[in-house]
């Protein structure tokens, strides 16, 4: 048997002599196998398992509560056109309901509600201060629409002037153009809003767009 052992040993030799590259690729092969065999029967790790207690179940109807609603505006007003404007956007609020205090249904939640159309055109002004100092200008609106069609109410949501000014200039120009705004709007006249076959007052947003011709 000593013998027998002698000649595998002295096989083993004359092998890795003729073939060196792969008699040492042999011990490698063995070790990677039985990493590979070990890890796929010993199941997770104490690491990966989770306690039954840390598990958290979410509630679908919880997070529908407090997910925030989005309003939409669809329509731009243009100085230098009068007429509606195509373009489209969408902010993000965090009121929760489409109704306001008067009464009013806010547009704004309801897109699929075709909003009151504009009769005729709106005057047109453009203040002297901003014509002189070549500024364009943004101004967001929020209206009160009555239901047969006349403004009640005009408010300033936000201004976006078009040229970097002074801080003391700017808020005198976007104040001419916040005035500007209300006096353009006043006297204008929609159709009359209405909502599930009823006419009832509406509040919407729309954009003015003051350009220089």
């Amino acid at each position: 048997m000593k013998e027998g052992f002698i000649r595998i040993i002295d096989a083993l030799r004359v092998f890795e002599e003729r073939h060196p590259y792969i008699f040492s690729a042999v011990p490698s092969l063995v070790i990677i196998f039985f990493s590979l065999f070990f890890n796929f029967y010993a199941g997770p790790s104490d690491h990966d398992r989770i306690e039954s207690d840390e598990l958290q179940i979410l509630d679908m109807d919880t997070i529908s509560a407090f997910a925030v609603p989005k309003r939409f505006t669809k329509k731009d007003y243009s100085t230098d056109r009068g007429e509606a404007a195509s373009e489209e956007s969408e902010e993000t609020v965090q009121r929760a309901t489409g109704e306001s205090e008067d009464g009013a249904v806010d547009l704004s939640f309801y897109p699929n509600i075709v909003p009151p159309r504009l009769l005729g055109r709106i005057e047109q002004r453009y203040p002297k201060i901003a014509r002189e100092l070549q500024v364009e200008a943004v101004v967001m609106v929020e209206l009160l629409i009555g239901a047969s069609g006349k403004v009640l109410s005009i408010g300033i949501i936000g201004i976006r002037l078009m040229k970097d000014l002074p801080p003391d200039l700017k808020e005198r120009v976007a104040s001419q153009f916040n005035n500007d705004a209300r006096l353009m709007l006043q006297g204008a006249r929609y159709s009359p809003p209405v909502v599930d076959g009823k006419n009832i007052p509406v509040k919407m947003e729309e954009r003015l767009i003051f350009r220089l011709e």
